[in-house]
């Protein structure tokens, strides 16, 4: 059967034009999960690259599936469809657009840091990628460092018609143009570009938005920032992912939030013209005070029950048959524990037997004030997802303990060495957790040594811009020129650490 589907990809793929393939392809992925259609649309890269709308609406089309169906697809086929398919098209589009850019308008060098924070999209302070990069301006203005934020608005603005379930970005209508923007009592300039479409002057005007700033360091927000990697031909930049997995970025320097990077996959496969420099900073998240008062009786709770609290805004695509049975475990083994579900009014379970525990399932909406419902909560319940990391400090900073497998976002807030290492182990620590007072107050004890690791801002930031320093040196030793994808490239050296 997989010959047989891959024998379909393939004559789809030269028989059909673009838009015909990607509607077959995604429709057939959607309804099978079959990876052999998933790798079929990431091969339709290349044959979008000349349209740079089209190629970064099916870009982040597959992206999206990689973060939500990571288990599904499994790590080869994503190794797979991230180096040999999005990352050498991408860095190709990369090169084309740079050479269409206005030239650089060299500057004198500021002699004092300036940074600019170059962001997919700026949302409001619930969205986890929004809610990092105004804390990171914040946090950086009152240092006093000047710094501008880019509100890029480059992900999909529209929905692709020929993708089965198209990824569609939100964007805040209020942003426009440069003003100042407020954030934890800290002000600090925001420019924002409303173009809906990816074009050549959308890019330009982006990139001349920054460079007017006069920068010494770009912070580029999470991967394939395709104006962050403009920039980054021009000035000394930094990768900031939002994910803990390893960025597709032309930046000098990568931030490994977790210490989660080997030997980087974009040097092994010959990517960049330069060798990205690795360097771990602690999660930076101003946690807000609670705005209100929460009751565990408006959520139907009750005082004596211990409540894991699972938290998301794809919920729907985190909880798959293999955390269902997770939850099943769990529930059969301690009777007054509930599971209270944040970010989802309900689910529909794959497994029938769950429904025999209902009363025990609860749901709410996505709650801004998350610093505040976890005060009616008793423990933050990961499941097998990408995601989940800011949602975890908060838990952090609200003395929750957290249960999770490893190698994961949350896992990257609290450590590995503090993770589960499977499921019947994390079901194991659940259940004592909740049955056993001696042993919610060891992990409350474990989870406060961790809160007082993360709370030095200022000590953080103070290390970014010595990192942003590393960043510089690089850039003068080589301009980060990108690759057109050299086929079977040698392998190079490992990535230099701290």
């Amino acid at each position: 059967m997989p010959q047989a589907v891959r024998d379909f990809v393939d004559d789809c793929l030269q028989r059909h034009p673009v838009v015909l393939a990607t509607e077959l392809l995604s429709f057939l992925y959607a309804k099978t999960h079959d990876p052999d259609y998933f790798v079929g649309l990431a091969r339709l890269l290349e044959r979008t690259e000349d349209d740079s709308a089209a190629f970064n609406s099916l870009l982040w089309n597959l992206n999206r599936h990689i973060f939500t169906d990571r288990a599904i697809l499994g790590p080869d086929v994503v190794r797979r469809v991230r180096y040999d398919h999005q990352a050498p098209c991408y860095f190709r589009v990369l090169a084309r657009l740079a050479a269409s850019l206005s030239p650089s308008q060299p500057k004198p060098t500021a002699q004092t840091p300036r940074v600019v924070i170059v962001s997919h999209v700026v949302l409001a302070a619930h969205h986890s990628p929004s809610r990092m990069c105004l804390d990171f301006a914040a946090h950086l203005t009152r240092l006093n460092v000047p710094t501008l934020v880019v509100n890029t608005n480059t992900l999909p603005r529209t929905s692709d018609p020929h993708f089965h379930n198209p990824f569609v970005s939100n964007f805040n209508h209020n942003l426009n143009d440069l003003q100042q923007a407020t954030h934890a009592n800290a002000s600090f300039h925001l420019y924002s570009n409303q173009d809906p479409i990816l074009s050549n002057q959308k890019l330009d005007a982006c990139v001349r938005a920054a460079e007017a700033f006069n920068p010494t360091l770009i912070l580029s927000q999470g991967e394939f920032n395709i104006v962050g990697d403009l920039l980054a031909k021009r000035f000394p930049t930094v990768c900031l992912p939002t994910a803990r997995t390893e960025p597709i970025s032309a930046a000098h320097v990568y931030i490994d939030f977790a210490g989660y990077y080997d030997q980087l996959e974009i040097v092994r496969h010959g990517l960049l013209n330069h060798e990205p420099m690795v360097r771990q900073l602690p999660p930076l998240l101003e946690v807000a005070p609670a705005t209100r008062t929460f009751s565990r009786a408006a959520y139907g709770l009750k005082d004596d029950q211990f409540v894991f609290a699972v938290v998301g805004n794809r919920l729907k695509h985190d909880i798959d048959k293999r955390f269902e049975q997770v939850l099943l475990d769990l529930l059969r083994q301690a009777n007054q524990c509930v599971v209270f579900f944040v970010g989802s009014t309900g689910l529909s379970w794959q497994s029938d037997k769950l429904l025999a525990f209902k009363g025990r399932l609860f749901f709410t909406t996505q709650e801004p004030d998350l610093t505040g419902l976890y005060t009616i909560c008793d423990a933050f319940l990961n499941p097998n997802r990408s995601g989940g990391g800011n949602s975890a400090v908060i838990a952090v900073h609200a003395g929750l303990p957290i249960l999770t497998l490893p190698r994961c976002d949350v896992a990257g807030v609290i450590g590995d060495e503090n993770a589960l290492e499977n499921d019947a182990k994390l079901v194991a620590a659940a259940v004592s957790l909740a049955n056993d007072p001696e042993d919610q107050a060891a992990w409350r004890r474990r989870i406060d040594t961790i809160r007082k690791k993360q709370t030095d801002h200022a000590k953080t930031i103070k290390r970014l811009l010595e990192i942003g320093d590393e960043a510089q040196q690089r850039f003068e030793q080589t301009q980060p020129t990108v690759c057109v994808k050299p086929t079977d490239a040698p392998a190079t050296p490992a990535a230099n650490r701290d």
